[in-house]
C-alpha cells in the first residue's frame, strides 16, 4: 500500500517518523491504508493527525489500526478480504489447483509470456484491449479510487508482464513492489481479452512460477470487496449494506466475480476496514464511490501518478 500513496491527488501529514496519506473531500479527509511508519510510532502518528484533520476517515486499513480507532471511539466496518499467496508452498497442480491448472493448460502451447518494459507501441495495443475488457464488465467506466491507474510509462520498480496468442495482446500484468525484506509484490492492475476467458490462469501461474524461481515469499492479490461480510447480532448497520452491495452487485462492480477468482489461488486472506467517527455512513460511502468513477484508468506521463488497488475488476 506504501506504493500507492504516491500518487496524484492525494495530500500528505509528514513528521520524521512517517506519514498519512490522505484525500480533501467536502465531507472530510480520505485516508488511503494504514499510516506510512513503523509499527510502534503508528499510534502516535494517527494522534498527531487527527489533532490536525479530526473528520477523517480511514480506508483499507488492516486489524492493528482499526483497534487502536476503535479505542477513540471510531466506527469500523469490514470492507473484504484481502488474499495473498505464499510462493514457497503455493503447488499450483492438478490436485490442489484444479480450475487453475485447466485453464493454464488450455494456452500453455499457444500463448507466449514475457516481461518488459513499457514501450510506444506496446502502449497502443495495451488501450485497445483495455477498450474490449472494460467493455466486458459490469461497469462500463474506469475506476481509479479503488484501483492503481494504469500509466502509460514504466513506474519505478514496477514489473509488467505480457501474454500474446496469435500474434495478438491477450493480456497485461502490472506487480507493485512492496518493498519488504521478502521481496513481495501486489497485483495492481491486470486485464485481459474478455473472449479468451482461460487467458488470465495461464498469465497468473506463469508469473507465479517465475516469482517462485526468483525467490519472493508472497504475491498479494488485493481486496475481495465486501465479501464475507459476517451477518450476525454484532453486524453493523454499514455492513449490512455492504453486504446488500455484493448480493446485488449494486453499484455495479462485479464483486461476486473477484471474489469467485481469488479463491481459485487458495490463498491466504486478512480482513481489511474502514473507520470514521460517523454513525451514519451512506454519504460518506456515496462520496467514495463517486470518487471511484473520476478518473480514467490510463495516466499520461505528464499527468504523474492516481489511489486503492482492487484486483481483477
Amino acid at each position: 500500500m506504501s506504493y500507492a500513496t504516491l500518487q496524484r491527488g492525494i495530500s500528505y501529514f509528514i513528521r520524521d517518523y512517517g506519514y498519512i496519506a490522505f484525500v480533501k473531500t467536502s465531507i472530510g479527509n480520505l485516508v488511503l491504508g494504514d499510516p506510512i511508519s513503523c509499527t510502534k510510532n503508528t499510534n502516535t502518528l494517527i494522534i498527531n493527525y487527527l489533532k490536525h484533520y479530526p473528520n477523517s476517515h480511514f480506508f483499507y486499513i488492516s486489524s492493528h489500526t482499526k483497534l487502536f480507532l476503535d479505542s477513540l471511539q471510531f466506527n469500523t466496518h469490514k470492507l473484504g478480504d484481502e488474499h495473498s499467496i505464499h510462493l514457497p508452498t503455493f503447488q499450483g497442480t492438478w490436485s490442489t489447483h484444479k480450475s487453475l491448472r485447466s485453464g493454464y493448460n488450455k494456452f500453455s502451447k499457444s500463448a507466449i509470456f514475457f516481461e518488459s518494459t513499457l514501450e510506444k507501441e506496446t502502449i497502443k495495443q495495451i488501450h485497445s484491449l483495455e477498450k474490449q475488457w472494460i467493455l466486458s464488465k459490469d461497469h462500463k467506466s474506469n475506476i481509479s479510487f479503488m484501483i492503481r491507474p494504469f500509466t502509460d510509462y514504466s513506474e519505478q520498480d514496477c514489473r509488467y508482464f505480457f501474454s500474446y496468442t496469435h500474434n495478438e495482446l491477450a493480456a497485461v500484468l502490472r506487480l507493485t513492489p512492496t518493498y519488504n525484506q521478502s521481496n513481495d509484490y501486489y497485483c495492481d492492475a491486470f486485464f485481459s481479452n474478455p473472449e479468451l476467458k482461460s487467458i488470465k490462469d495461464y498469465m497468473m501461474l506463469s508469473t507465479i512460477n517465475l516469482l517462485r524461481t526468483e525467490g519472493a515469499k508472497n504475491l498479494n492479490l488485493g481486496l475481495s470487496p465486501f465479501s464475507k461480510i459476517p451477518i450476525n447480532k454484532h453486524t453493523t448497520l454499514t455492513e449490512t449494506l455492504f453486504r446488500l452491495i455484493y448480493l446485488t452487485n449494486f453499484p455495479k462492480f462485479g464483486y461476486r466475480g473477484i471474489n469467485v477468482y481469488q479463491n481459485k489461488f487458495h490463498g491466504v486472506k486478512e480482513s481489511k476496514f474502514m473507520s470514521t467517527r460517523h454513525a451514519f455512513t451512506v454519504p460518506l460511502l456515496w462520496k467514495t464511490w463517486c470518487l471511484m468513477s473520476t478518473y480514467n484508468l490510463y495516466v499520461n506521463a505528464t499527468d504523474g501518478p492516481a489511489f486503492i488497488p482492487f484486483f481483477l475488476q
